[in-house]
């Protein structure tokens, strides 16, 4: 039953941004339920029920289903439904290297809500030395689809939520040049880069990679270098950060979001360069 609700609530959010954004619920109940003989005001009910749960969708003035605004700057950080993501790629230069997974985490007040994993096809050879840091294989790209096959599905599993990744830049580049690939429109939700949150409230350590945080919080990886066992262990940190965040009197985005266009602290440590690559 859980899994049918979700399975509906995933394609609620398609159907309305296929809409344009903009959805009438009936005609919604209609493209979904009809399988279940849920029509006229059942149907409807039970669209708008999937759509007060799912905060990357929300209802109008005039009872239109519309995505959701992205959070607002005042929105409490325990309402805020953070996405986090890691992506693993052929190589570190956008364009010339193409991405082989894309692992997604969203959470919310301290839990986690749903994952998203995938394996893509490159579109060319896979290098040695990919396979070995990753463990990765041309045997198990064969057979995924290009990121243009999943690149919808990707979209629908952010909706709205504020974008997380270790050294951000590196993650949302790969990311939104695959969707310009494709013809689709990069997403312009909220970024937070949990390396930049990491150097702010963990001003001491000398080294911020998700290695090192990894370490000094007690955290353990269920898969090294696979997107979805980094985003776990990204998404573990987040939430730990957060917490530092509220003992230190930060409870909204907005707070948050200027915490992050502050200075460094200045017993900030020294970073190499595999933090510049997000490892």
């Amino acid at each position: 039953m859980i899994a049918e609700i979700h399975r509906l609530g995933v394609s609620l959010h398609r159907e309305v941004r296929r809409a344009g954004g903009e959805l009438d619920p009936d005609h919604a109940a209609r493209l979904l339920l009809r399988a279940q003989g849920a029509v006229g005001s059942a149907g409807r009910q039970v669209v708008l029920s999937l759509a007060e749960a799912d905060a990357r969708l929300d209802v109008d003035d005039r009872g239109m289903l519309i995505l959701a605004r992205a959070p607002a700057l005042d929105l409490p950080l325990t309402r805020v439904e953070f996405v986090v993501v890691d992506v693993e790629t052929t190589g570190t230069r956008v364009g010339a290297a193409r991405l082989i997974e894309v692992g997604a985490v969203r959470v919310r007040d301290g839990r986690c809500l749903d994952t998203f994993a995938r394996l893509v096809d490159p579109g060319h050879p896979l290098p040695t030395a990919i396979t070995r840091l990753t463990g990765i294989s041309a045997a198990m790209l064969q057979g995924a689809p290009p990121f243009a096959r999943i690149a919808v599905e990707w979209l629908d599993f952010l909706g709205n939520g504020v974008l997380v990744a270790h050294n951000a830049p590196f993650d949302c580049s790969f990311l939104n040049h695959e969707l310009i690939r494709c013809g689709e429109v990069p997403p312009t939700n909220p970024v937070l880069c949990s390396v930049r949150l990491a150097r702010r409230l963990l001003p001491h350590l000398r080294s911020h990679s998700l290695d090192s945080l990894a370490h000094h919080l007690g955290l353990r990886f269920r898969q090294r270098h696979r997107a979805l066992g980094d985003a776990e262990v990204t998404a573990q940190v987040l939430l730990l950060l957060l917490q530092r965040a509220s003992a230190r009197g930060l409870t909204t985005l907005g707070e948050l979001q200027k915490l992050l266009r502050s200075p460094v602290p200045k017993d900030h440590g020294t970073d190499g360069t595999l933090e510049a690559l997000g490892c």
